[in-house]
C-alpha cells in the first residue's frame, strides 16, 4: 500500500536508527556479520513482518503469502531466499540448480533447439500453441513480411507513372537509380523509401521464390541481388519476362502472411479480409523489433518464461499472440505493369 518510494524511505530510516545505536557509531559500510544480522532482524520485525501481516488481510495477498511464505513469517522458499543466508555467487551452477531452485537458483538458458524441442514434444503443439508453433516454423520467412507495405507502394508508384508509357527496351536500358533521379525532388524520397523495402524483401526472400504461378522462374533471375543498379524491368510487376520476380515476390509475401494467420486461427471463416492496397504494417504478421523473430522469442522466454518447473509455454504463446494475433487475411491486388505495345489488360485483379 505504501509504494516503492515509501518503502525505501522506511528502510533508510531504520538504517539511520541502527547506525546511531551502533557502539561508537561504526561506519555502515564496515559492519561485521553479527552487526548486519542484528540490523536485518530489526528491520524484519519493525518493517517487513508488519507489512506482510497487513497485506495478509487482503485475499489476493494472503493467497500469495500462503504460496510463498510457508507456515510462518520466517518459513517458506521466497522469504528464505530473501534473507540472503548463502550468497548465490559462491555456489556452482550445478549446486544452485539442485539446492536453490528458488529466487536465486540457476536456470538453464534456452536456445532455438531446446525451445523447439520443448514446444514440438507436445503431440498437440499446433492446436495448443498455434502462434508459437507458427513463429518457430516460419520465423525465417517472416523476417521479410515487414516490407510488404513498401513492396505494394513500389508496385503502385511504378505502374501509375510508367505503365503504358515505357517500352520493354527502355526499361531494360534504364536502371532504377536513373529513373528515380529523373523524378521531381518532392517525389524522389517516397520512391527511394518504397524501393529500399522492395530490395530488402527480395534479397532476404529470393531463396524461397522459385515459381510464379505454374512456371518456374529462371535461375538467373532468382540469383540476382536487387539494388538500384538493376534495370527497372526487374522491378516492374509483369506476368512474363524478368518482371515476374517482382510479381512473384509480392505474391509470396502475401501467401506467407496468410499462412501464419491461418495457423494461428482455429476458424478461418472468422478471419477478416483486407486488400493488399490498404494493408499497413500493423496489419502484417511481424514479430521481433530490431532483431530476428527467433532471437526476440528466446530472449523473452529466458527472461520471463523459464522457471524451476520448466518453460511456461502458455505464457510464451500469449506473448506471441499479442504480436501476430488478430491479423486479417490479405487479398492480393496488384496493378500489372503494361509495356507500350503490349495488348495485355492491366486492370486491378484479386489473385488468390
Amino acid at each position: 500500500e505504501e509504494g516503492p518510494a515509501a518503502a525505501h524511505a522506511t528502510v533508510m530510516l531504520r538504517r539511520q536508527q541502527y547506525k546511531a545505536s551502533v557502539r561508537g557509531k561504526q561506519d555502515w559500510r564496515h559492519l561485521s556479520k553479527d552487526a548486519r544480522a542484528a540490523w536485518e532482524i530489526g528491520v524484519q520485525h519493525l518493517y517487513l513482518f508488519p507489512r506482510l501481516e497487513r497485506a495478509g488481510r487482503d485475499d489476493r495477498a494472503a493467497s500469495l503469502l500462503r504460496k510463498w511464505g510457508g507456515s510462518g513469517m520466517r518459513a517458506g522458499p521466497f522469504l528464505a531466499d530473501l534473507q540472503e543466508r548463502t550468497p548465490p555467487e559462491l555456489l556452482s551452477a550445478s549446486e544452485r540448480g539442485t539446492s536453490l531452485p528458488l529466487v536465486w537458483s540457476f536456470q538453464p538458458q534456452l536456445n532455438q533447439t531446446t525451445l523447439q524441442k520443448a514446444v514440438f514434444s507436445h503431440p498437440d503443439s499446433a492446436s495448443r500453441f498455434p502462434a508459437l508453433s507458427a513463429v518457430l516454423r516460419l520465423h525465417q520467412r517472416m523476417a521479410s513480411l515487414r516490407f510488404l507495405p513498401q513492396v505494394t507502394t513500389w508496385a503502385n508508384l511504378v505502374a501509375s507513372r510508367f505503365s503504358r508509357r515505357m517500352t520493354l527496351e527502355q526499361a531494360r536500358s534504364s536502371t532504377v537509380r536513373s529513373v528515380v533521379a529523373g523524378l521531381p525532388d518532392t517525389e524522389a524520397p517516397k520512391w527511394q523509401a518504397a524501393f529500399s523495402g522492395f530490395c530488402a524483401a527480395w534479397n532476404c526472400s529470393r531463396q524461397w521464390i522459385t515459381h510464379f504461378e505454374c512456371q518456374q522462374i529462371p535461375k538467373e533471375y532468382t540469383e540476382k541481388t536487387m539494388s538500384d543498379e538493376v534495370p527497372i524491368s526487374f522491378a516492374a510487376h509483369t506476368e512474363k519476362d524478368e518482371g515476374i520476380i517482382a510479381f512473384a515476390l509480392q505474391m509470396w509475401l502475401v501467401e506467407t502472411h496468410n499462412a501464419v494467420v491461418e495457423m494461428t486461427c482455429a476458424d478461418s471463416s472468422q478471419i477478416p479480409r483486407l486488400s493488399s492496397r490498404l494493408a499497413q504494417l500493423s496489419d502484417v504478421c511481424t514479430f521481433g523489433k530490431g532483431q530476428s523473430a527467433i532471437e526476440e522469442l528466446i530472449m523473452f522466454a529466458n527472461d520471463r518464461c523459464v522457471g524451476d518447473t520448466g518453460v511456461d509455454l502458455l505464457r510464451l504463446e500469449r506473448h506471441v499472440r499479442a504480436s501476430i494475433g488478430g491479423k486479417p487475411i490479405i487479398a492480393l491486388e496488384v496493378p500489372q505493369f503494361i509495356f507500350v505495345g503490349d495488348e495485355q489488360a492491366g486492370d486491378l485483379g484479386v489473385l488468390n
